[in-house]
C-alpha cells in the first residue's frame, strides 16, 4: 500500500507540475480576459488536454471558438417529457388519433392547413374501411407532412404479406434542400419500403415486422402510442437487429404536424435515438455523404467560382474527393452547369498512361454529361474537342463546365517534362492547352486539379501554364465546423454532452481532420450502446467517462495513428522532418519552434543520404508544404515551425517509440515511376468491392500487345478473369482493336480481324483444353501474327495453364509470360496501399505470400472494412490457418496431387521462407538432381516459388497451406 501511496503521490506531482508549465505558457500570451478566465478555469480542473488544445489555437493566431455541446437536445427533452403528458384517443377501430399529440406540441399555435390535411389523413387509416379502400390517396399525404414526396403514389407489396400490415413500396425524395442525419435515409436511398401496421404488437416491438431483406430506407407507421417503455424495448430490439426503421407513431406524427410540418430532419430528430443506425461513415474513401459532410463553404466556393482557385491540395484522407464530389453534386444546378469528376489516378492518366491520356477521358465524360454530341468519337483529336466543347459554350453565355480533375500529381508530373513539338521542346502542354480554353472563354470552362504534395508544388511553379491562378489547402476542418460534426449528429441520435468541453476533448484527439473525428464518434456511438438501457432517459448524456473509455481505446489509437501517418508517410523526408520535430519538442515542453536550419542538421545526422545534399531552403520548402499538408504550423516570424499541438505527437506514439522509429526505420528515397513493378487499377470487378489490379504489369502488358504470340501461363490464383479488362485497358488507350476468341469461334474472330486495317490484339483463353487444341489454335494464331508489308500489326495473347508446359517451348511463340506476386517493392508502385513503410509492406507480403487477391482483399479490409493494419493482416492468416481456406489455396494454384505430396515432405523439414538449393530439396524429397530441376520449373509455372540468395523458397502462404492440411491429415 505505502508503494502505491508512493506513485499516487509522484502522478499528483507531475500532474500539478505538468499544468504549472501550461500555466506559464498561458501567462506568456496575450489574452481577452474572457479568454485567460476560460483557459485558467480548466488547468483549475486539471483538463490540460482541452487546455493544451486551445493553446495551440491562441499560438496559431486563431481565436477560441464558442462552447457548445447541446445544440437540438432541446427538441428531444420537450418532445419525450410530451409522450406520457397526453391521454391517447382512439380515430378508429385500429389506431390511434395523432391530434391531441399535435395540439399539446403546438403550445397554443394554430396548425398549418398542410398540418391539418395530414392528421386527418392519418385518423382514416385508423379506420379498416377508408385504409383498405383509400391508402393510396392518405399515405401520400401522411409521408408528405413527414417530409417525404415521390412522383408516383407507393406500391403494395404483397409478396411478404403479414396480418395486420400493409407493405408498401415508393421512390421518395426529402421535401428540404438540407439533408438528414443517415445515409441509409437519404443520399443512399433509393427505394423506401413503409410499412402501415394496423395490428397492436403487444408484448412485441414494431421492427419485429422487418423482414431480413428490408434493410436500409424503411419507415414503419405505427397507428398505436409506443410510450417510452415501448421506446425503451425498441432501442433494445434495435441494437441487435440487422433491420432498421424509422418507426412513426401518434406521438411522432403530432410533434412533426405541429413544430415542423414537411421536415424530414426533424422526424429524424425524435426517431432515431431509438433506432441502430450509426451516422459516422468513417471508412467510405472520398465518398463522404452529404448527411456527414460540414464546413468547407469558403473552398466550396473558390471551386465552384469562374475566376476561384485552380488547384486543390492537402494531406491524405482530409477530405479533397469528398469536396470535389460535393462540388460535382451541387454544381449542375440548372442544365447549363456542366460538373465532371475525374479521378486520374483510376484512369491511369500520368502513371500507366501519358499525360495525353487525359483527352480521351475527358472526351467520353463530356459526352456522358451532354456537352459532346452522339457521334463524336473518344478519340477525337485534342484541338478538335476543345473546339467542340468552345461552340457549345457559345451558344448561350451562361453555360459553363467545371472539371474537377482529383488525383492529379502523376498527371501534372507527366505533363511537366520536356516534349518535342513543332516549335522546339516544351513542358505542360496538356496544361497548356486546357489554359488556352479557359482564357478564351473567360473561363466559363475551368479545370481544378487536386492533389497531395505534387499538386502544392506545382501550384507555385512559375513555368506551370496556370500558376498563380489561386491554390485552396485543404487541411483539418475550422473548429467550428468540427465542433459541428461532433455535436449535431450526436444530438440528432438524442446525445448530448455533460459539459462542452468534453467536445474539445474529442476535437483534441482527432486533430479536427474530419475522418478521425468520424473514427471517434462512431466508437462512441458504439460504446454508448453497449452500456445497460435500464431506466435509460432521453436525451442520454454522454459523460467525461464515455469520452475518455474512447480516448483510451488502443484499437481508436491506431486507426486514429494510421491515418495521420498517410500523409506523413508520403515521403520519407516528410517522415524523418515530423519525427525530429515531434521529439524537440517534446524535450522542449512544446514551448518553441525550429527553423530550417537546425533541422536540416538534426535530419542528416538521423537519415545523411536523404539529407546530405540538401540545404537549408531545400528543407524550408519540405516544411512549408507539411504545412499545407496539415502536418505543421508556421509561427508567426514565418522561419520557425511547429507541431499544431502536442495533441498530434501524442497520437503518434510515446517518446520511445518515436525515438526507436528514427533510429531503426529503413528510409528511402523517392519512388519513381518504374513499368517493371506497376499495375494498372481495374476497379472494383467483384461482389466485394475490393479494387483489383491487373494481374500483369505495365511492362508485361506492353510486350504482351506487341506484334507475335504471347503464352501468358497462370493458374486460378493470378486471377485470370481480370486479364480480358486488364488487356483492354491497356490496348484502348493505345489504338488496338481486342477481340476475345475460344477454340470454337477462332477462325471467325481471325477472318474478320483479317479484314481490318487496325492494329490488333487476339485474346484467347485456351486453359484446359488440350495439348492437340492448343497446338492447332497456335498454329494458326502464328500465322495470322506474321505481318505481310501492307498488314497491321497484330499481337495473339494465349492464356494456358502450367500442364501445357509442352507449349512453352514451342518456336511459333515469341514470349511465355508469367503474372508475378505483388513484393515488397512493388508495392512502393501502389502508392494509395496504406502499407506505405518497408517494415509494413514486408508484414503485408508476409502475410499474403503476395498473392494479388489476398493483398488487395487485405488492403480493402484497411481502407473500408474498418481494421487496422494488424487486423487486416491478422484476417487474413487466420482464414487460411482454416482446412477449407487452405485447401482451397492449393486447388486454386492447381498442384497436383503427386506436387502436393512432394511439398508435403518440403515442408515438414524446411522453416517457412528458409532457402534450399537443388541438393536440399533433392534430400528432402527423394528427387535425383535432374528431377528436382524439372520440379523447381513446375513450382514456378505454378507461381509458388520465391528465388532468392539463399536458394527457393515455398511463398509463405502455400507453405501455411501445406502445413494447415498435414495437420489435418
Amino acid at each position: 500500500m505505502e508503494a502505491i501511496g508512493r506513485l499516487e503521490e509522484e502522478l499528483r506531482d507531475r500532474v500539478q507540475a505538468y499544468v504549472q508549465r501550461l500555466r506559464a505558457q498561458l501567462d506568456a500570451l496575450t489574452l481577452t480576459e474572457a479568454d485567460h478566465k476560460r483557459l485558467s478555469a480548466l488547468l483549475e480542473a486539471g483538463d490540460t488536454v482541452t487546455a493544451e488544445e486551445c493553446l495551440a489555437l491562441l499560438r496559431k493566431g486563431d481565436t477560441l471558438p464558442q462552447w457548445s455541446g447541446t445544440e437540438r437536445s432541446e427538441d428531444l427533452e420537450r418532445f419525450v417529457a410530451g409522450l406520457e403528458s397526453v391521454t391517447p384517443v382512439k380515430a378508429g377501430q385500429q389506431g390511434f388519433s395523432a391530434v391531441s399529440w399535435a395540439e399539446h406540441y403546438a403550445d397554443g399555435q394554430p396548425l398549418t392547413e398542410a398540418a391539418l390535411a395530414g392528421l386527418s389523413s392519418w385518423d382514416a387509416l385508423s379506420k379498416p374501411s377508408t385504409r383498405g379502400a383509400e391508402w393510396q390517396k392518405h399515405v401520400p399525404t401522411v409521408l408528405r407532412l413527414l417530409g417525404l414526396e415521390g412522383d408516383r403514389p407507393p406500391t403494395r407489396d404483397d409478396s411478404r404479406r403479414l396480418r395486420g400490415t400493409l407493405r408498401l413500396t415508393a421512390k421518395l425524395r426529402a421535401s428540404e434542400s438540407a439533408p438528414g442525419y443517415v445515409a441509409e435515409l437519404g443520399s443512399a436511398a433509393t427505394t423506401y419500403t413503409i410499412l402501415l401496421v394496423s395490428d397492436e404488437q403487444r408484448g412485441r416491438s414494431p421492427l419485429e415486422l422487418l423482414d431480413r431483406s428490408d434493410s436500409g430506407s424503411c419507415i414503419i407507421l405505427y397507428l398505436y402510442p409506443l410510450g417510452l417503455a415501448g421506446r425503451r424495448a425498441m432501442a433494445l430490439r434495435a441494437r441487435t437487429s440487422a433491420q432498421q426503421a424509422l418507426v412513426v407513431d401518434p406521438a411522432v406524427f403530432g410533434w412533426v404536424a405541429a413544430r415542423s410540418p414537411r421536415s424530414f430532419r426533424a422526424l429524424q430528430r425524435v426517431t432515431l435515438p431509438w433506432t441502430g443506425f450509426n451516422p459516422y461513415t468513417p471508412f467510405v474513401a472520398g465518398l463522404v455523404p452529404p448527411e456527414v459532410f460540414y464546413g468547407r463553404v469558403r473552398e466550396i466556393a473558390a471551386v465552384k467560382d469562374r475566376l476561384g482557385a485552380l488547384f486543390l491540395y492537402g494531406g491524405r484522407q482530409l477530405g479533397k474527393s469528398a469536396l470535389l464530389r460535393k462540388v460535382e453534386a451541387d454544381f449542375p444546378s440548372t442544365p447549363d452547369h456542366k460538373a465532371v469528376y475525374l479521378d486520374l489516378k483510376a484512369r491511369g492518366v500520368g502513371e500507366a498512361e501519358p499525360a495525353d491520356r487525359i483527352w480521351p477521358v475527358l472526351a467520353s465524360e463530356f459526352k456522358r454529361v451532354g456537352v459532346l454530341g452522339p457521334k463524336v468519337s473518344t478519340a477525337v483529336p485534342p484541338g478538335e474537342l476543345l473546339e467542340h466543347v468552345r461552340r457549345w459554350l457559345e451558344e448561350h453565355r451562361e453555360r459553363r463546365i467545371l472539371v474537377l480533375a482529383d488525383e492529379a500529381d502523376a498527371f501534372l508530373t507527366a505533363d511537366s517534362k520536356a516534349v518535342r513539338g513543332s516549335g522546339g521542346e516544351g513542358t505542360f502542354a496538356n496544361v497548356a492547352r486546357l489554359k488556352g480554353l479557359m482564357d478564351s472563354t473567360d473561363r466559363r470552362f475551368k479545370v481544378v486539379f487536386a492533389g497531395l504534395h505534387q499538386v502544392q508544388r506545382f501550384s507555385r511553379l512559375s513555368n506551370v501554364p496556370l500558376a498563380h491562378g489561386g491554390e485552396e489547402l485543404i487541411g483539418p476542418l475550422k473548429p467550428a465546423d468540427a465542433q459541428r460534426l461532433v455535436v449535431e449528429p450526436m444530438a440528432a441520435f438524442g446525445y448530448r454532452f455533460e459539459r462542452p468541453e468534453l467536445v474539445w476533448r474529442v476535437l483534441a484527439a482527432t486533430n479536427y481532420q474530419a475522418c478521425l473525428v468520424q473514427i471517434f464518434c462512431e466508437r462512441l456511438v458504439t460504446a454508448l450502446r453497449e452500456k445497460p438501457l435500464g431506466s435509460a432517459q432521453w436525451p442520454v448524456t454522454v459523460t467525461e467517462d464515455d469520452v475518455r473509455a474512447v480516448t483510451g481505446s488502443l484499437e481508436v489509437h491506431r486507426h486514429i495513428a494510421e491515418r495521420l501517418r498517410l500523409t506523413i508517410n508520403l515521403e520519407d523526408r516528410y517522415r524523418v522532418l515530423a519525427l525530429v520535430i515531434a521529439l524537440r519538442s517534446q524535450a522542449d515542453g512544446f514551448q518553441r519552434g525550429y527553423d530550417a536550419d537546425e533541422l536540416l542538421h538534426e535530419a542528416k545526422r538521423n537519415w545523411p543520404e536523404g539529407f546530405s545534399r540538401l540545404t537549408a531552403s531545400d528543407v524550408r520548402i519540405y516544411l512549408e508544404e507539411m504545412v499545407g499538408l496539415g502536418l505543421l504550423i508556421q509561427q508567426a516570424d514565418r522561419r520557425h515551425y511547429a507541431v499544431r499541438s502536442p495533441n498530434v505527437v501524442h497520437m503518434l506514439g510515446t517518446h520511445e517509440d518515436l525515438e526507436l522509429e528514427l533510429r531503426q526505420t529503413e528510409f528511402s528515397l523517392p519512388y519513381d515511376y518504374n513499368p517493371r513493378f506497376s499495375r494498372r487499377l481495374l476497379g472494383s470487378v467483384e461482389r466485394s468491392g475490393a479494387n483489383r489490379y491487373s494481374p500483369l504489369t505495365e511492362q508485361q502488358l506492353y510486350e504482351a500487345t506487341s506484334p507475335g504470340l504471347t503464352l501468358v501461363c497462370l493458374t486460378k490464383a493470378h486471377g485470370p478473369e481480370l486479364m480480358e479488362p486488364a488487356v483492354r485497358s491497356y490496348a484502348d488507350a493505345r489504338g488496338l482493336t481486342v477481340h476475345t476468341a475460344a477454340p470454337g469461334t477462332l477462325v471467325d474472330v481471325l477472318t474478320q480481324d483479317t479484314r481490318s486495317k487496325d492494329p490488333s490484339v487476339i485474346l484467347a483463353d485456351l486453359r484446359y483444353c488440350g495439348l492437340e487444341t492448343l497446338d492447332q489454335t497456335l498454329d494458326r494464331l502464328h500465322q495470322h501474327a506474321v505481318r505481310g508489308k501492307a498488314a497491321p500489326p497484330r499481337a495473339g495473347i494465349v492464356l494456358v495453364d502450367p500442364l501445357a508446359r509442352a507449349a512453352l517451348k514451342d518456336e511459333r511463340v515469341t514470349q511465355v509470360l508469367r503474372p508475378e506476386r505483388w513484393n515488397a517493392d512493388s508495392l512502393r508502385a501502389w502508392p494509395e496501399c496504406p502499407f506505405d513503410t518497408p517494415d509494413k509492406r514486408r508484414r503485408l507480403i508476409e502475410a499474403t505470400g503476395g498473392w494479388p487477391s489476398l493483398v488487395e482483399r487485405t488492403v480493402d479490409y484497411a481502407t473500408r472494412g474498418g481494421f487496422t493494419l494488424e487486423e487486416a493482416v491478422e484476417a487474413i492468416q487466420v482464414q487460411y490457418a482454416q482446412e477449407v481456406v487452405a485447401r482451397n489455396h492449393l486447388d486454386r494454384a492447381e498442384l497436383t496431387p503427386d506436387m502436393r505430396g512432394l511439398l508435403a515432405e518440403w515442408v515438414r523439414y524446411v522453416e517457412p521462407g528458409e532457402g534450399c538449393n537443388h541438393g536440399d530439396i533433392a534430400a528432402v524429397t527423394g528427387l535425383d538432381l535432374t528431377e528436382v530441376r524439372s520440379f523447381t520449373d513446375r513450382l514456378a509455372d505454378h507461381g509458388v516459388l520465391d528465388d532468392g540468395e539463399d536458394g527457393y523458397a515455398l511463398d509463405l502462404v502455400t507453405f501455411r497451406a501445406l502445413t494447415t492440411v498435414g495437420k489435418q491429415s
